[in-house]
């Protein structure tokens, strides 16, 4: 089975990718600030809340691509099963039974 994959604008792709990038990065600092045991909890909630704000822009943002890029009916069923790809700019369904490496064990 070939995977459809839709091509997204530069624009959009800039967009998401920025957002992908920033809960990345907020979540990497949240994980560190977790081991350090000298962290003032003033610290790590300003940390924590502003990983939950970037990942809340995130799946804003997500949604309303998917909803522009394959319908609203579309995204609202598989919204959990698409993912988008930084490199080639597109998104497409992930399916675990079409993933060769999900079948490895």
């Amino acid at each position: 089975m070939t995977t459809k994959m839709i091509a997204i604008t530069d624009e959009d792709a800039i967009k998401l990718s920025a957002t992908i990038i920033e809960v990345d990065a907020t979540n990497e600092l949240v994980q560190e600030a977790k081991k350090q045991i000298n962290i003032a909890p003033q610290v790590f909630k300003v940390l924590f809340d502003y990983y939950m704000k970037s990942l809340k822009e995130h799946k804003l943002l997500w949604i309303e691509m998917l909803n522009k890029y394959v319908g609203e009916d579309e995204a609202s069923l598989h919204k959990n099963l698409y993912r988008f790809d930084i490199q080639k700019k597109v998104i497409f369904l992930h399916r675990k039974e079409d993933c060769k490496l999900c079948q490895i064990k």
